[in-house]
């Protein structure tokens, strides 16, 4: 270890003696000044944001397409925003149907996301049918085309449910039902008006249409249960309850608490299901909760629709006093204004004029024009 020790430092003062003569400094600061005198430094802020924006950077580096791919993402972006809110017949409806709506569908992965965007866009052509109505502008083609688009999104959720599990494909259909139910009630009362209950007839004959076939689903899935153990339909009807209790607290007007209590709507049927559930009548307990959950759904999703059609309801009565208003005011104003023929007449021809040319014709001539002719 001793030795070890004064090998170290022999080896550390030869090391210190190691270094630069004051020829070799000089030499050394001589290139070190004569390179910084060559290339100077860029300092401060100013110089650092020129060589950002240099051409080289924006040429070489940022190629013109990546800018143009930039500018269009922007664009897109902006006009799939505005477009959220158009109507069939407007201008940016073509981009919600064929660039955001498609986008929702890709971005979906699993069938349960695909299923509840199939929801989406259904919820979407009931609301524009609605807004048409209330617009007066649904027309022969605007209606073929959503209710074409209605059985599409059907067919979609229907494809996507059946990939599901039990739980979660029974609790896609009553949500879809619930919509279309609740739609269909609002668009019933709309049609009572003549004016809209015509064209309003095919939307509402596809609606009732799926609505009936979603009835028919469940009723044979609840026949299908019937004959499965005991403990998958317990399982099953433990998850539905909890769904419809989850639907229940959502839904405006709904109160569990009066679920023992109460004799219709939501409430009766959840409270329904709990003594079938607990008297082990499972199937009868998973029938009433989804009537529950389905129930509750609707009634949310109704006052929803029922609330934004009054509003658009009042708004186009509201347009169309005001045309009347106008019109009746544009035709009084007209009737005591004077015949702009007549006074262009007076002002050419006075009454004091036509009156002095007949008193010329019957007067007697003065005096003086009586001298000038015996003259």
């Amino acid at each position: 270890m001793e030795y070890f020790n004064e090998h170290i430092n022999r080896i550390q003062k030869a090391a210190g003696d190691v270094g630069l003569s004051e020829s070799e400094k000089a030499r050394v600061r001589t290139h070190v000044y004569s390179y910084m005198r060559a290339h100077p430094v860029r300092t401060g802020f100013f110089a650092r944001f020129h060589l950002w924006l240099s051409e080289e950077f924006l040429v070489a580096r940022l190629h013109p397409i990546a800018l143009g791919l930039v500018c269009a993402v922007t664009i897109s972006a902006g006009s799939a925003y505005a477009a959220e809110g158009s109507l069939p017949g407007d201008r940016l409806y073509p981009i919600k149907l064929n660039v955001t709506e498609p986008l929702q569908r890709f971005a979906a992965w699993t069938p349960q996301s695909r299923a509840q965007v199939a929801l989406l866009h259904t919820q979407r052509r009931l609301e524009e049918a609605e807004a048409l109505v209330a617009r007066g502008a649904l027309t022969d083609e605007n209606q073929k085309d959503l209710t074409q688009r209605i059985t599409q999104h059907a067919v979609e959720l229907e494809s996507e449910a059946e990939k599901q599990d039990d739980s979660q494909a029974l609790a896609v259909r009553s949500d879809f039902e619930a919509v279309l139910s609740a739609h269909a009630d609002v668009l019933d009362e709309v049609a009572l008006d003549p004016e809209d209950g015509t064209v309003l007839q095919p939307v509402l004959a596809v609606v009732r249409e799926r609505e009936y076939r979603l009835r028919e689903l469940r009723a044979a899935f609840a026949r299908q249960k019937e004959t499965e153990a005991t403990g998958t339909v317990l399982a099953l009807v433990e998850r539905h309850r909890a769904h419809a209790e989850e639907k229940m607290k959502m839904s405006p007007g709904t109160d569990l608490a009066a679920a023992r209590s109460a004799s219709s709507g939501p409430e009766s049927d959840f409270g329904r299901g709990n003594e079938d559930l607990r008297e082990g009548n499972l199937v009868p307990a998973l029938i009433a909760f989804d009537d529950a959950a389905r129930g509750a759904e609707k009634m949310r999703e109704r006052k929803v629709a029922e609330s934004r059609l009054r509003e658009r309801l009042a708004m186009r009565d509201m347009s169309r006093a005001k045309h009347s208003n106008e019109g009746v005011s544009g035709q009084e104003s007209a009737a005591s204004m004077p015949n702009p023929a007549a006074a262009t007449m007076m002002m050419v021809l006075p009454a004091s004029s036509t009156a002095t040319s007949t008193a010329t014709s019957t007067e007697p001539l003065p005096e003086e024009h009586k001298k000038r002719e015996d003259r």
